[in-house]
């Protein structure tokens, strides 16, 4: 039920987003704004089915101690 409620409110933000202003965007615009769009889609798709992705957080901060060594 979940997942239906997802792509219904996706097709709408496609039908009264994307395609009135799909004109006014350049073609570059319009492939970032589709891609994001899928991206968004996908990963709301996997939470409604009840996958669980891994979070950010850890290659974030991996990434950042390099730069900071942390004071032990």
């Amino acid at each position: 039920m979940l997942t239906a409620i997802v792509l219904l409110l996706y097709v709408l933000v496609v039908l009264f987003d994307f395609m009135p202003a799909k004109k006014e965007r350049k073609f570059a615009e319009n492939i970032v704004y589709f891609a994001l769009l899928s991206v968004s889609m996908a990963v709301l798709i996997l939470f409604s089915m009840g996958i669980e992705l891994p979070g950010p957080s850890q290659p974030i901060r991996s990434i950042v101690e390099v730069f900071v060594k942390p004071k032990k």
